[in-house]
């Protein structure tokens, strides 16, 4: 009902004489023109008088008149409930809200950031599930607010920008690519940005970020170069992304030609650009650079302070740290500013608790002790002093818990070696609500591989996943420790094959995994994997390659790379490279050459070294040398035992009994107690632990029966125990009694009775097992016929049909851990690792590069390497066919080609195994394979919603066979929706549809078919032939998806795992196969010099003529079942790939 004129004219002047000035209070000539048009003037003017009573902080009154408006629109109303939300007033706007019967897109978008503002955002993604049921249509502020939600999963909402046409904007792609990029889902982030067809500064600082956060620092300087290609000038962001990423390499070169570059242009030096200087410098370790840096700015803030006390704080500059805290204090900044959480974090570096005591009740006293951050940090400050019940009572006194909360008291637990009690605080967090991020799960894996639990490890890895953690290079790098660590390498190996993104540390942890596994030619042949996919090797992957040579005693190939490490990569040797040379070194009895790189070094050697050198010692019996290296160790570590024991064992083996009793009375004397052996088993998710020769174990008598038992059977096969194994002056019953039960022993009898027939048995060990338990576990595996992993305090074992890993290569008798032992300073995966070091000259270019190249966007795709030898048996499959002679054109000139892109279908493998097994297979397991996934699979869920997509577009373009999809909503149930998603499947095959939709949920049914043996691919033989034989590294490109192509080459019926001879695979994200766009694309990726040293091998002509457009040089396949070329064709053509050289 319409107000009188009266009413509605003094409302108008009330509202006006209310108003602060410049509101307009008299009618003007315009307001007469809008009142023709039939426009609501009144509520407009009204609308004017809200927004000024808003600006001028009038809430109150402005509610007010909102009441009273006779006439109110969509506008009045998003002005209200956008100053509720901006005073937090979120119960005042929430019932505005559901009081309002319209709402548009701004108005939903608003309540969902106020509920997000008040940190409830689950409750805001119900408001965008609520909106989109109400039917209203989000636009791209809606959705770029959703995807900046702490909750929201960016792949479940991708879809819904593309449905709703918001792909298209910069704003939208900027937004998603920045999501997916924090998720750590980078290849997603590389398909939006691939897909952009306008790209800014923020597009391209979101991309530098992403990659460097990953460990991708080259493909991020590609990015920088590629910017700077288009001519979009650089912003501040863009030079603090770059100086990260020359960070993140430790690469000083590159930093100071950015520093230059930021001198020139005037335009962003700024105090914000400046301190992401100093924040490089103080990452390279250039204290005087970042100094001088500090001193000369004309302007610092509180970061600037920051991050020089951060920097002084990581050199351990305790003294430079206090002084520069009392320098922010007398300059008056303010208290909330100071770094509180860098002072805990020196304090708890420190000898003396008190210190941190001491700020500890300065926050108190300011109140600042509650706050999250300080909190947490004061929680790892108690942890890293060892005071963890402090440490506890500070985090029971927190009113509010967080994630890092849990994490700091769990990490704490974890450094303290109390690896239980952070499982039970990991499974209180849980209870408790919590998600656990990034550095909670390192932590408790850590834990987890130290306990060698791996049943636990697996329940890890599947909450890592549902945890949307699945895809991202940390946590593949991580799950490849743990599953190594927990003795399960083939795990490990099959979780590194399956990760889509690799870094320089993902390669450092399988190198590490073959490492201790003692398996130095795969660890090798990964180490040049890891070269030939375009990784860098930094320090720790040198340290895990020359500990694999040193478990194997290849001294010629530890030199080489030691050297390799110094002369051609620039890499200063850690004492941990020295210690595994000199171990190899030792080992092989070299002793001279030990004792001149002792003289060598450019540090003192440590007791690390100097263990190395007396186990060495003891193999070779040299005294002398033994003596002087225990001299050292007595000096150092007067309390640890080893070196007492050792030598005590080399005066024995040699019959010197009264030295051997000189060196125990000393040891006696001194309080040095020997650390008793003991080994545990993992059992239906229960720790069973044993210590040797103690008979009070449960079960112990069925334990010792059992052991009897495979005694007789050893006998039988002419074991003799090895008596210099037992302890040498008891008499020989004695000596023959003490080694019966020792602890693995124990630990192997127990599992044998526990355990089912067959299944492999995993034994942990504090100490190394000495060489009789060597002796016997190779004899038990044998008799039992079952797989025997022990992981001593050294390296693993895997004892199979009466053989071991090792070789019978090792060190007999160590009491410690040293060189890659399980200690948290050795961890491959810790901060060192971060820091990687890459040739100078590498980024030097790309920034130099001429501007008349195409640059490389990311120069090396992942790789599918193999884990070699590790490949299992597969189920008899289909057979091979080699191809038919035909004629063939005479070939060009092939001794220019760098790199070879193959076809599948028609060209490596037959076109009837792909239409004849593979295309059936997946229409006849469709509904299978939805029925058993849809509802309870997170990679189903995404697959229907690209369906979906794909089926609203067929249908509304009237593509026949297209059928609609019920919404799950609607009552016919999942089995309707599973049928018509069948029906949409089966019509796509049939037209041999190349969309991504199709193609994604193909590769998911084919894993299905190949990993349960129902599936084995076809592969022509001279193509398997040829990609062991060629030189040039090969690459598939083909419109089926990565995963199928993968697939295909990962389970061959003839050749096995082929993968191990590709560097990467295409698929049509990068650009449909018969667009020249696309070969450009590739050749921009594979980063070649001119086109024309890329091979391009294909059978279909449209193919061949895109790519020969794009500069590649083509070569057609001609195989039995190929469709006709046209006539004149004008390409080389082969029948067979043994007729191509490269």
């Amino acid at each position: 009902m319409h107000p009188s004129k009266t009413t509605a004219t003094v409302v108008a002047n009330v509202a006006a004489a209310a108003l602060p000035l410049p509101f307009p209070r008299a009618a003007t000539p315009l307001d007469a023109r809008m009142v023709k048009t039939g426009f609501d003037v009144l509520t407009y003017r009204l609308n004017l008088g809200l927004r000024s009573l808003l600006s001028s902080g009038h809430l109150h009154r402005a509610r007010a008149m909102f009441d009273q408006m006779p006439h109110k629109n969509i506008f009045s109303l998003n002005l209200i409930l956008s100053a509720y939300s901006s005073s937090g007033d979120l119960p005042a706007a929430q019932h505005l809200f559901l009081s309002s019967p319209h709402r548009n897109a701004t108005t939903w978008t608003i309540m969902m950031r106020a509920h997000a503002a008040a940190g409830r955002t689950s409750d805001a993604l119900s408001l965008f599930r609520a909106m989109l049921g109400e039917g209203v249509i989000p636009d791209r502020v809606t959705v770029t607010t959703v995807l900046n939600l702490p909750g929201c999963t960016v792949p479940s909402l991708h879809p819904f920008a593309i449905k709703f046409g918001l792909d298209t904007h910069v704003f939208v792609c900027n937004t998603l690519l920045d999501a997916y990029c924090k998720h750590g889902l980078l290849a997603a982030a590389r398909r939006v940005f691939l897909e952009m067809h306008d790209k800014d500064a923020v597009t391209y600082n979101a991309m530098m970020m992403g990659c460097s956060k990953e460990g991708l620092h080259t493909q991020a300087l590609q990015l920088f170069a590629a910017m700077r290609r288009a001519g979009i000038p650089a912003t501040h962001f863009t030079f603090s992304s770059i100086l990260t990423v020359a960070a993140g390499m430790a690469h000083l070169l590159l930093g100071h030609q950015v520093h230059a570059l930021v001198l020139r242009s005037t335009s962003v030096l700024n105090v914000f650009v400046n301190n992401s200087l100093l924040d490089f410098y103080s990452k390279c370790d250039c204290l005087d650079d970042m100094r001088r840096l500090f001193d000369e700015m004309p302007e610092r803030d509180n970061v600037s302070y920051n991050v020089i006390i951060a920097a002084y704080a990581w050199n351990q500059c305790a003294a430079t740290v206090l002084r520069l805290f009392r320098e922010m204090q007398k300059l008056g900044f303010d208290r909330q500013v100071l770094p509180y959480a860098t002072m805990l974090s020196v304090a708890g570096s420190l000898p003396d608790v008190h210190i941190g005591k001491q700020i500890h009740a300065q926050l108190v006293l300011l109140g600042l002790a509650s706050e999250d951050l300080l909190g947490n940090a004061l929680i790892d400050m108690y942890s890293k002093c060892g005071m963890l019940d402090a440490a506890k009572s500070n985090f029971s006194n927190r009113s509010e818990k967080s994630a890092i909360s849990w994490t700091a008291l769990i990490t704490g637990y974890v450094q303290n070696g109390q690896h239980e009690e952070a499982l039970q605080l990991f499974s209180d967090m849980r209870r408790a609500g919590l998600r656990p991020d990034r550095a909670t799960f390192s932590s408790i894996i850590k834990a987890s591989s130290s306990l060698a639990m791996i049943g636990l490890g697996r329940q890890l890895h599947s909450y890592l996943i549902r945890s949307g953690y699945k895809s991202s290079v940390f946590s593949g790098s991580v799950l490849v420790d743990m599953y190594a660590k927990c003795g399960c390498l083939d795990e490990a190996l099959r979780t590194f094959d399956e990760m889509p993104e690799r870094n320089s540390i993902s390669w450092n942890a399988v190198i590490s995994a073959y490492a201790h596994y003692g398996e130095a030619k795969n660890a090798i042949k990964m180490f040049e994997g890891m070269l030939h996919c375009g990784f860098n090797p930094d320090s720790v992957t040198f340290l895990s390659v020359l500990a694999a040579c040193s478990h194997n005693g290849l001294a010629d190939e530890c030199m080489k790379y030691f050297h390799l490490m110094k002369h051609q990569y620039s890499i200063s040797p850690w004492k941990e490279h020295y210690a595994c040379v000199i171990d190899t070194l030792g080992r092989v009895g070299c002793f001279s050459q030990v004792q001149k790189m002792l003289v060598e070094m450019p540090f003192k050697a440590d007791p690390i070294i100097w263990t190395s050198i007396l186990h060495s010692c003891r193999i070779h019996g040299n005294q002398e040398l033994a003596r002087v290296a225990a001299d050292k160790l007595f000096g150092m570590e007067p309390t640890d035992a080893t070196p007492y024991v050792i030598l005590s064992n080399i005066y024995a083996r040699a019959g010197q009994w009264e030295d051997a009793a000189c060196v125990k009375k000393i040891m006696r004397d001194r309080g040095v107690r020997k650390e008793s052996g003991y080994s545990w088993v993992e059992i239906k998710q229960k720790i069973y632990s044993f210590s040797s020769n103690d008979l009070t174990s449960p079960m112990i008598d069925e334990i010792k029966d059992e052991l009897d038992r495979l005694y007789k059977e050893m006998d039988k096969q002419g074991y003799k125990p090895d008596i210099t194994c037992a302890l040498h002056m008891v008499d020989h019953e004695l000596k023959l009694e003490s080694l019966k039960y020792h602890s693995e022993r124990l630990a192997i009898a127990f599992a044998l009775m526990n355990t089912p027939a067959g299944t492999p048995i995993r034994i942990m060990k504090n100490l190394t097992a000495c060489l009789d338990c060597h002796a016997v576990i190779k004899m038990i595996s044998k008799i039992v016929n079952r797989d025997i992993i022990v992981r001593d305090s050294r390296r693993f074992h895997h004892f199979k049909d009466g053989v071991c890993s090792c070789g019978d290569y090792w060190i007999m008798g160590s009491e410690q851990d040293f060189i890659l032992g399980w200690t948290p300073e050795q961890n491959l995966l810790g901060e060192r690792s971060m820091q990687v070091q890459m040739q100078m000259q590498q980024a030097t270019t790309v920034l130099s590069s001429s501007s008349n190249r195409p640059w490389t966007l990311w120069c090396h795709p992942v790789p599918v390497v193999s884990s070699p030898s590790h490949a299992k048996n597969k189920k008899h499959g289909l057979r091979l066919r080699a191809g038919m002679a035909m004629a063939s054109s005479e070939l060009p000139d092939l001794s220019a080609i760098q790199r070879v892109v193959l076809d599948i279908e028609g060209t490596t493998t037959p076109i009837s195994f792909v239409a004849d097994v593979l295309f059936p297979y997946a229409r006849d397991n469709v509904r299978r394979h939805l029925a058993a996934t849809y509802g309870s699979s997170e990679e189903t869920r995404a697959d229907v919603a690209l369906l979906r997509a794909q089926v609203e577009e067929d249908l509304a373009q009237g593509v026949d066979g297209a059928v609609a999809v019920p919404p799950d909503a609607e009552g016919e149930g999942e089995g309707a929706v599973v049928e018509a998603l069948a029906a949409n499947v089966e019509s796509m095959i049939r037209a041999d549809r190349k969309v991504t939709a199709l193609k994604q949920l193909q590769g998911r049914i084919w894993r299905r078919g190949f990993d349960s043996g129902e599936l084995r691919s076809e592969v022509y033989d001279d193509a398997a032939d040829a990609l062991r034989r060629w030189r040039a590294k090969a690459y598939i490109y083909s419109s089926g998806s990565r995963e199928a192509q993968r697939l295909i080459f990962a389970n061959t019926a003839a050749h096995g795992d082929l993968r191990d001879h590709l560097c990467g695979f295409f698929d049509t994200t990068i650009g449909a196969k018969r667009e020249v766009s696309s070969y450009y694309e590739i050749w921009q990726t594979l980063g070649t010099d001119r086109p024309s040293q890329i091979l391009f091998l294909t059978d279909v002509y449209q193919e061949a003529a895109a790519a020969k457009t794009a500069g590649l040089e083509v070569i057609i396949s001609v195989r039995p079942g190929n469709a006709p070329l046209p006539d004149n064709h004008g390409f080389h053509t082969i029948t067979s790939f043994a007729e191509i050289s490269i």
